[in-house]
């Protein structure tokens, strides 16, 4: 029984490896991630809520938050072109 390893055993080479990191780095964009901003934004104006709070609250980082509260980036902006469909 000391014969050769498994196929799907073997160590993967290094053009595998290092494609296996790159597809880790991206990640698939949450189309409710938008209203969780709108909602966190909404509680922090009329309820008086603190941004960390709701940062922590409605699951977003609080520099997130930060920069669409003081208006250096849109409230909807997202990163890439704009789709052309």
């Amino acid at each position: 029984m000391g014969g050769d390893p498994l196929p799907c055993c073997t160590p993967a080479s290094p053009a595998q490896r290092a494609a296996k990191r790159i597809a880790k780095r991206y990640y698939k964009k949450s189309p409710a991630k938008k209203e969780r901003v709108r909602s966190a934004l909404y509680e922090i104006e009329k309820e008086g809520t603190y941004v960390r709070k709701a940062a922590s609250k409605f699951g977003l980082s609080f520099s997130y938050l930060q920069r669409r509260i003081s208006g250096v980036i849109d409230i909807d902006s997202r990163n890439g072109p704009e789709t052309c469909i």
